[in-house]
């Protein structure tokens, strides 16, 4: 029991005393330089968590609707850019699918969004699946319910045409903070990213709730034909920069043979006084 007291106390120990170190650091490099005359902003003073609009690159005679997880759909207006959201009063994900025809271009804007409600009675797979469109870009899979897509993590997508999917195709993602990655799908349409880590003035060991929009977006010819589709989201800072998780592991250990040694120990005494 001591053992396993030790071991959890320490690893506890590890994940607070580590980011309080790091933060502590910042702080002092943070009061040497307003010392020494500097006028440059804290950082965390942008750090704080804001709702975002979901903007949609189109004008406003773009036709959009919202798909709800039954597969119905219900139209929606864009003023200035930006998706009026009405209630649908069931829970799940819903899917945002703007498109606008130009001549022979047809272009798509997919955002998927979690809505809270009473229980809708389908699965997300079922409005995940469903074609919305037809060059379309599908997140596979999508963050669960309570989680989110994350910089440094890695992300997959598959990329339909026709409800068919597009092999060795290219697929570009970039980001609000200026970034740009290039990517080839495979033989199942499927092309994979990990998300930059291109947020500026993150304090290591300060938690940081800063977002950021990206776009996954794709183009396809056929004939005199036209696609081009974007897939939004929204990405979040890391958490590993305010989470020690190898230093938690590192105490662990530690604890582990120090308890070891200290059970060793209480038995040897033991064994003595016998």
């Amino acid at each position: 029991m001591k053992l396993f007291l030790s071991v959890v106390f320490l690893g506890l120990l590890a994940n607070l005393i580590t980011p309080a170190m790091a933060l502590a650091q910042n702080l002092e490099k943070q009061h040497t330089a307003h010392a020494k005359g500097s006028q440059t902003e804290k950082p965390a003073m942008a750090h704080h968590r804001v709702a975002k609009p979901i903007l949609v690159p189109f004008d406003d005679s773009t036709s959009a609707v919202l798909w709800k997880p039954d597969l119905s759909t219900v139209p929606l207006t864009i003023k200035e850019g930006k998706i009026e959201l009405p209630k649908t009063g069931v829970d799940n994900y819903h899917v945002i699918v703007a498109e606008q025809q130009l001549g022979n271009l047809k272009k798509v804007f997919i955002h998927y969004i979690f809505r809270h409600g009473k229980p809708s009675g389908h699965s997300t797979s079922e409005v995940v699946t469903a074609n919305k469109a037809e060059l379309e870009i599908i997140p596979d899979p999508v963050p669960r319910e309570h989680d989110r897509y994350y910089s440094q993590q890695e992300w997959s997508f598959i990329v339909h045409f026709h409800n068919e999917p597009l092999a060795s195709h290219s697929v570009q993602l970039n980001t609000e903070n200026g970034s740009h990655l290039e990517g080839m799908t495979n033989n199942q349409g499927r092309v994979t990213f990990k998300l930059p880590d291109d947020f500026q003035d993150v304090i290591a060991g300060s938690r940081d709730k800063r977002t950021a929009h990206m776009t996954i977006q794709t183009q396809y010819q056929s004939g005199n034909k036209q696609w081009q589709t974007q897939l939004g989201a929204d990405y979040a800072v890391s958490e590993s920069n305010w989470r020690s998780t190898p230093w938690g592991i590192a105490i662990m250990i530690f604890g582990l043979i120090l308890g070891g040694l200290f059970i060793r120990l209480n038995k040897g005494k033991t064994g003595n006084h016998k």
